[in-house]
């Protein structure tokens, strides 16, 4: 189990440390907070607890959903940028493969960690009359967001036979955000007053709630499908820092609901 722990330690090492121009460097400046100190904490206790006591498991882990943004305020909160512009979305489908790490305290009882990779894509169709311009816009916004989202959760184990369970866990997903694009500088019509900002969040928390069925179809491996939902504690983007439509996404949190199939050596 030392590769377990020393591999906790050199994910989280390897995002503090990195300076240079690497996806890595965007993590090292978020987790020279507070509140990413403490998760980093937490999650290398973790690992270094799960070398003392307990069974171990390493497993991989794919969900498949629906994502949509929620709260948007529909008020023209600026004269600028589409701010009040009527809007629609679909509910964007998402794919999110991770690795898993889970410690089992007991029979019934055990927490889990890992590391994940969660794109968002984003299509918002935006209706807009612009009177200075007297032009009526219709327009999509794409915005692409890709994140490494370190789970750290806690689960319970209801048994049905000796061969397949009842799995309910709850997870804090931390998303640090690696890479982002969008295309509202080219789907705008003002140009001044317009500068070019940084006003997506860094790090974004979530709650994740899952049931599953858990079967064991050999004396190795593990199988576990099932439902989860989740919704960000905080928006993804500043309040502080957003321009013309994106003060009307400041309120906005993204929810995603799907199902989930892990598997475990």
């Amino acid at each position: 189990m030392c590769f377990v722990v020393c591999f906790g330690i050199i994910i989280l090492g390897s995002l503090h440390k990195c300076k240079g121009n690497c996806v890595c460097s965007c993590g090292a400046l978020y987790l020279k907070s507070k509140n990413m100190k403490k998760i980093s904490l937490v999650v290398t206790l973790f690992f270094l607890i799960s070398n003392v006591c307990g069974q171990n498991s390493f497993g991989i882990e794919i969900k498949i959903g629906k994502s949509k943004f929620v709260g948007i305020s529909t008020d023209t909160i600026v004269a600028y940028g589409y701010s009040g512009a009527k809007y629609s979305q679909n509910n964007d489908t998402h794919i999110y493969p991770s690795i898993r790490f889970r410690k089992s305290f007991s029979n019934k009882f055990f927490g889990e960690t890992g590391l994940a990779y969660e794109p968002i894509f984003k299509n918002i169709k935006l209706d807009f009359y612009n009177s200075f311009f007297r032009k009526k816009i219709d327009t999509t916004l794409i915005i692409n967001l890709h994140y490494l989202t370190i789970p750290v959760g806690f689960g319970y184990s209801f048994p049905i036979s000796k061969k397949s369970s009842i799995v309910t866990s709850l997870e804090l997903n931390t998303a640090i955000l690696l890479y982002k694009t969008d295309n509202y500088e080219d789907i705008i019509l003002e140009e001044i007053g317009w500068i070019k900002r940084d006003w997506y969040s860094k790090v974004i928390l979530s709650p994740l709630v899952s049931i599953s069925y858990q079967v064991r179809p050999g004396k190795i491996g593990m199988i576990e499908l099932g439902i989860y939902a989740s919704e960000n504690f905080n928006s993804f983007v500043k309040k502080s820092a957003v321009w013309g439509f994106y003060h009307n996404l400041s309120s906005a949190k993204n929810i995603l609901w799907g199902i989930q199939l892990k598997y475990f050596f």
